[in-house]
């Protein structure tokens, strides 16, 4: 009913038409013949590679190399700040090369590239296929009457299949305490039984489909006399290639990670726009401090005022079904969220955002979040439900999310060659909740402008990931990075009130995950 809804409204309102599914793309061992109809409507490419066919939206970018009958395939964006590399088909070069000798030499030149990006290889009948550094451009995949499908969009591959949503996701998407903060799926779920999510530093192989990890590892360990200088030099570097790439702005919050981004790009000011954006009053504050932020650095700061009421949106309902269908109805967005994206895609004023979230895997986000010095050496799945969702009295639910986080570290591999280097509360966050939740706010924001992160880079994470617990914690690397780069921000005494400090608020989620843990 959903997939003849949006039809219908797409079949009477063709100018939104490129929203569905936009800056998506698909890439499938069968030939489709649908490229003029839902839920391609002409806005989509076909190109045929071996024995495969690539779509791309016309919103989203591909390159293509060949090496000794391999094909590699680039899809979405990418730039190297290690090597000042800007260009999509030079770095596709190079990954090529590297494979073509082994593929821990490709694993380390990818680990360099930053950017939102799939890379897919074919040779013969086989696929390989790997994402960004956290999964932000998302894969999903499945073997469907022995043809492969990997596309951005779990709901792409269901409606060409004619995959209906899994009636233990639905539960959990309609429950109570799923509506609660951030939603997204656990593990490796989709919305659809028969497809499944590639996460972060984990690649895919078709004959036969299996999933193997590839970092942590130690030939991919990054060893810096002084992390601290590094990390600045390759962001620094990271937003001249953005500033030089594209028509940028940096959205700001007065947070630890927005002031961050802000201050590695303090010898490019002029080529970037400043913006923040106020559909909630939490968004208000954090709008208001970035404001006050780039006044006393001369910087002109723009404020979206998202309007409050639906009606204010034009094509509000319309609009608000597309969303809903590229996300697989997984989302449950709220009206605000839906009002914010939409009024954003009807200003046409962003080409390309620059978000700093993903510097949070740098930070201990769990021990903040709980309060707590140690976790859990190995995380059981009963940890990562806790982790994922506060849910203590739908136990039905939460045995399912217990069996589905059981799927993901035996898929993964979680947790193996961590060798107490790498935190396994800290990976989590990494390879779940970044690329279950990050990848699905990027692509809702998809309908309206592209997003790049310029801490989307393994060599980067992995720098951050390895200061002390109690420095991470108390964000010190972060606080003397944005000294190194801007001296002057780094004395600007603004910030945001940050919900997680609230004393109450990390009691309540000390308890819940420590009473949860031990129940049956």
């Amino acid at each position: 009913m959903a997939t003849k809804k949006i039809e219908d409204i797409l079949n009477k309102n063709t100018q939104l038409q490129k929203l569905l599914f936009r800056r998506g793309y698909l890439f499938t061992s069968k030939k489709l013949n649908i490229i003029n109809k839902f839920p391609f409507y002409n806005h989509w490419s076909e190109t045929k590679i071996k024995n495969f066919y690539l779509y791309l939206h016309n919103d989203q970018k591909g390159y293509i190399v060949t090496r000794n009958n391999k094909s590699f395939i680039l899809i979405g964006h990418a730039y190297n700040p290690w090597d000042n590399i800007s260009d999509e088909k030079q770095i596709l070069d190079v990954c090529a090369d590297a494979y073509e000798i082994s593929k821990t030499k490709f694993f380390s030149e990818l680990s360099k590239i930053t950017g939102v990006f799939s890379i897919l290889v074919t040779e013969g009948s086989n696929v390989f296929a790997v994402q960004d550094s956290t999964g932000i451009m998302p894969l999903f995949y499945t073997e469907n009457k022995e043809e492969l499908f990997c596309s951005s969009h779990s709901q792409l591959i269901a409606d060409i299949c004619h995959f209906n949503m899994d009636p233990r996701i639905e539960r959990l998407v309609n429950s109570k305490f799923y509506l609660i903060g951030i939603r997204h799926l656990p593990g490796v779920k989709s919305p659809f039984n028969q497809i499944k999510a590639l996460t972060a530093n984990t690649y895919l192989e078709s004959s036969p489909l299996k999933i193997q990890r590839f970092f942590p590892t130690k030939q991919l360990e990054v060893n810096s006399e002084n992390p601290l200088e590094t990390i600045c030099y390759v962001l620094k570097n990271s937003m001249k290639l953005v500033s030089d790439k594209f028509n940028a702005s940096i959205s700001l919050t007065g947070g630890t990670d927005s002031k961050m981004t802000l201050a590695a790009a303090k010898d490019f000011y002029d080529r970037y726009k400043y913006f923040s954006f106020i559909s909630t009053e939490a968004e208000e504050k954090d709008a208001l401090a970035a404001k006050k932020i780039c006044k006393q650095l001369g910087l002109e700061h723009s404020i979206y005022k998202v309007p409050e009421k639906n009606d204010d949106i034009e094509e509000y309902e319309n609009i608000s079904e597309i969303i809903n269908h590229n996300a697989g109805y997984i989302k449950k967005h709220k009206d605000a969220e839906l009002r914010k994206i939409i009024y954003l895609y009807l200003q046409n004023q962003i080409g390309m955002e620059v978000k700093s979230h993903i510097a949070e895997i740098g930070r201990a986000f769990y021990y903040k979040k709980l309060g707590k010095t140690k976790m859990p050496q190995s995380l059981k799945p009963r940890h990562m439900s806790n982790l994922y969702k506060r849910n203590m009295f739908n136990r039905d639910t939460l045995k399912y999310m217990d069996e589905a986080f059981q799927e993901f570290i035996q898929t993964t591999k979680f947790g193996q060659d961590f060798d107490n280097r790498y935190d396994e509360s800290d990976m989590f966050y990494w390879e779940h909740r970044m690329s279950q939740w990050s990848s699905l706010v990027k692509q809702d924001f998809d309908i309206s402008h592209d997003t790049t992160i310029i801490y989307n880079n393994r060599k980067l994470l992995d720098l951050f990931m390895n200061f002390g617990l109690a420095d991470r914690i108390e964000d010190g690397p972060q606080k003397e990075i944005i000294k190194q780069l801007n001296s002057e921000l780094y004395n600007i005494d603004i910030s945001n009130e940050n919900a997680m400090k609230n004393k109450k608020r990390i009691l309540l989620e000390k308890v819940f995950f420590d009473v949860n843990s031990r129940l049956l």
